[in-house]
C-alpha cells in the first residue's frame, strides 16, 4: 500500500510518501516568488500535488482537515478550504481513498500535547523532534510542514494498525 500524507498550506505544503508502512520520501512544495497571488499559489499547489499523485500512485491520501483557530483569520481559513477542495477533487479524479484528520486527532494519536493552551510553535517543534527521532532525519525549524506531513502519515498508519 502506498500512502501520500500532506500538511497543506498556500505558502508551503509538506508531504510524505509511505510504502507498506515505511517512509520512502518526504519534502516540501514551495511556490517560487514569481507566483504571487493567492489564487495562483493555490493552483500551483494543486499542480504540484497532482504531480506527486502521478509519480507515486498512492492507494490513499491522508491530510490535515481545516480548522479555524485563534491564530487564523477567516480569510486564511477560506484559502485553506479552497486548497483542500482541490485535493479532494484530485482524490476523486484518481479514485484514491482519502482521510482528513483534525490536528488534535493526529497529534494525540502520536502522544503530542494537545489543547488550546498549547502554542503552535511548540507543536511544530515537537513534530520536528518526533520525525527526526522516529525516521532518523535532520529536519530544521523551516521544515515544520514536512515534519507535520510525515507525522500525519505516521498517525494514520498507527490508527489503521490499531483498528
Amino acid at each position: 500500500m502506498t500512502l501520500l500524507s500532506l500538511d497543506q498550506s498556500t505558502s508551503k505544503t509538506g508531504f510524505g510518501v509511505f510504502c507498506d508502512g515505511k517512509l520512502q520520501s518526504s519534502g516540501l512544495i514551495c511556490p517560487p516568488k514569481s507566483v504571487e497571488g493567492i489564487n495562483d499559489r493555490i493552483y500551483y499547489m494543486y499542480k504540484e500535488i497532482r504531480k506527486l499523485i502521478v509519480k507515486y500512485n498512492p492507494d490513499s491520501i491522508v491530510f490535515e482537515d481545516t480548522t479555524l483557530n485563534k491564530i487564523q483569520n477567516v480569510e486564511v481559513m477560506k484559502w485553506l478550504c479552497r486548497l483542500q477542495g482541490f485535493v479532494l477533487c484530485l482524490c476523486h479524479e484518481f479514485n484514491i481513498q482519502h482521510v482528513l484528520l483534525y490536528p488534535t486527532t493526529w497529534r494525540s494519536v502520536l502522544g503530542f500535547l494537545v489543547g488550546k493552551d498549547k502554542k503552535r510553535e511548540a507543536q511544530k517543534a515537537f513534530a520536528i523532534e518526533y520525525v527526526n527521532k522516529t525516521h532518523n532525519m535532520t529536519l530544521g525549524k523551516s521544515d515544520d510542514d514536512q515534519a507535520e506531513a510525515v507525522a500525519i502519515g505516521d498517525a494514520f498508519l498507527k490508527m489503521k494498525n490499531n483498528a
